[in-house]
């Protein structure tokens, strides 16, 4: 699936109702500056009051990217994700869906798995999906679990963004 950039949906850490937007055009690793990345990370959104045409017009409005674009959501199976997987199926956009599996949590991550694979089914896009050996990564590039999960989401959301 050719796609413009990669857009991910974060909680804020501190208000659960409030989400940031990341586009990332291309990832790379630790340089924020090179001319590929572009983050939006001071934009925040309170999704929860934001019906959809208030979240069509600041797509359209912040030029996030066009009706006819192809997107590539990472959606892990959380309510963020999936809230705004259907946002996009609501708004009618183009998109795939990606799922990650860090094989960090047992059955619960498996339920997670079949979940994106079932939504994807359902809305009738593309789907695409993984499971990493995230520990033994970890262990090998001597960097936390989560830093590991990082890299390999990216690198592989990025591999599919190319293709």
């Amino acid at each position: 699936m050719a796609t413009s950039f990669v857009l991910l949906a974060k909680r804020s850490r501190y208000c659960p109702s409030v989400y940031s937007f990341t586009r990332l055009k291309s990832f790379v690793p630790y340089i924020p500056q090179a001319k590929d990345l572009w983050v939006l990370r001071h934009v925040i959104i309170n999704l929860t009051m934001l019906p959809l045409d208030r979240f069509r017009e600041f797509i359209t409005a912040n030029d996030l990217f066009r009706d006819e674009d192809p997107i590539l959501l990472a959606v892990s199976g959380g309510r963020d994700s999936v809230l705004m997987a259907h946002f996009f199926h609501q708004c009618g956009f183009r998109f795939g869906i990606a799922h990650c599996n860090f094989m960090l949590r047992g059955p619960e991550a498996m339920a997670d798995e079949r979940f994106c694979r079932e939504l994807a089914g359902q809305f009738g896009v593309p789907h695409f999906e993984t499971r990493f050996e995230t520990r033994e990564f970890a262990e090998g590039h001597h960097v936390s679990i989560q830093m590991a999960a990082r890299e390999l989401r990216f690198g592989w959301l990025e591999r599919i963004r190319e293709e």
